[in-house]
């Protein structure tokens, strides 16, 4: 049975509030998943997004999710609007304000792309109309 991408989106967004950043990552993301940072390729596999990811992910003591809005758009599009926080022994205590632009294709995600910085206000406003 076909999973619809409303529930598989919820499902997302509540392990992501749950801190569960890696769970979500190895659940709803394609092997060969293309993610994006800014326009810029960030990793080509999911495999690759994990090995970046893990090492920084890991060491945190804390991670308070907060995917403080979401929406789906032309019925095969996330967007995830992220301040979630967290505490890193090294970084010490910090959020993140960017948006998570998700492409699905048969319950999976096959293209993220993550806007922030100098790209964020400009995608809220495209994604979210604000």
């Amino acid at each position: 049975m076909k999973v619809s991408i409303d529930i598989l989106v919820e499902k997302q967004v509540a392990m992501l509030n749950e801190g569960k950043v890696l769970e979500a990552l190895d659940e709803f993301y394609a092997e060969d998943c293309k993610m994006y940072h800014n326009d810029t390729l960030f990793s080509s596999t999911k495999q690759d997004s994990r090995e970046k990811q893990e090492p920084f992910i890991k060491p945190c003591t804390s991670i308070k999710g907060n995917i403080s809005k979401h929406t789906i758009k032309d019925g095969n599009i996330s967007v995830l609007h992220n301040e979630t926080s967290f505490t890193h022994p090294k970084y010490g205590d910090n959020e993140i304000n960017g948006i998570h632009v998700q492409h699905w294709e048969e319950g999976l995600i096959v293209k993220e792309y993550y806007y922030q910085d100098n790209m964020l206000e400009e995608n809220m406003r495209k994604w979210f109309g604000k």
